[in-house]
């Protein structure tokens, strides 16, 4: 399963302060997803039963390289 992988069909963008992220549909490929209410501008606050922070957080935690801030933005 190494070399699979998972693409989301929309953007998403954080904002607020680094102490308590928040994370916000910014595009959706529409053409991938089905559902009228999912639009820009929804806000994410959970993904497989962690907070999204959480989630992003443990991602960032398995990138390698770069400035100290750099896994979390690729996360």
């Amino acid at each position: 399963m190494r070399d699979q992988v998972a693409v989301l069909p929309f953007l998403v963008e954080q904002y607020g302060p680094e102490s308590r992220p928040k994370y916000l549909v910014s595009k959706i490929n529409t053409e991938a997803v089905d559902d009228s209410e999912f639009e820009p501008g929804v806000e994410l606050e959970a993904w497989n039963g962690a907070s999204f922070a959480r989630a992003v957080e443990n991602h960032a935690n398995l990138e390698i390289g770069g400035p100290r801030f750099a896994p979390r933005s690729r996360a």
